[in-house]
């Protein structure tokens, strides 16, 4: 896990990279890092594989390898419809599609947790942030895949969700 924060005043926004589901450790090494640095993180960007996997029936839809295939800490955060910093995030290629599929356009999944959606721009702390959720496969472009109004030729487009 990589993180990376923005100390400058207007900007105090920790960008986090996968966490696999262990979003504790993710927001105890915010507070860490806000603590060591005298920093006032007022959100974290989470950029993809944050697993909000609510419990076994979404375990059941989970894009990985058995072996993978773990809770993770997020059902303790979901029944209590809250998390300890504000956070947004994008989905990644382990990550709850199930769900997020739901949301397209983003949303507030419990209070201070912001999926994003699939792709767009908007202003978080002041900043103006781009995003695209997904990930790129080779595989996946070897091919022609059909997708119900659309088709997506090889090496054409990224593909999202």
């Amino acid at each position: 896990m990589f993180i990376n924060i923005r100390a400058l005043e207007e900007m105090k926004i920790a960008f986090v990279g996968d966490v696999h589901g262990r979003i504790n450790h993710m927001y105890e090494l915010v507070s860490q890092t806000v603590r060591a640095f005298d920093y006032n993180v007022r959100a974290i960007l989470q950029v993809g594989d944050f697993h909000a996997i609510r419990n076994e029936e979404d375990l059941k839809h989970f894009p990985v390898p058995e072996k993978h295939r773990v809770l993770g800490d997020f059902p303790s955060y979901f029944q209590r419809n809250e998390v300890p910093i504000i956070t947004y995030f994008i989905g990644g290629n382990h990550d709850n599609n199930h769900w997020h599929k739901e949301h397209p356009k983003g949303k507030e999944l419990i209070k201070g947790l912001h999926y994003l959606g699939r792709s767009g721009i908007k202003k978080i702390n002041g900043i103006k942030i781009g995003w695209v959720s997904g990930n790129y496969s080779e595989k996946g472009f070897s091919e022609e895949k059909k997708d119900k109004n659309i088709t997506i030729l090889q090496k054409k487009i990224l593909i999202v969700y």
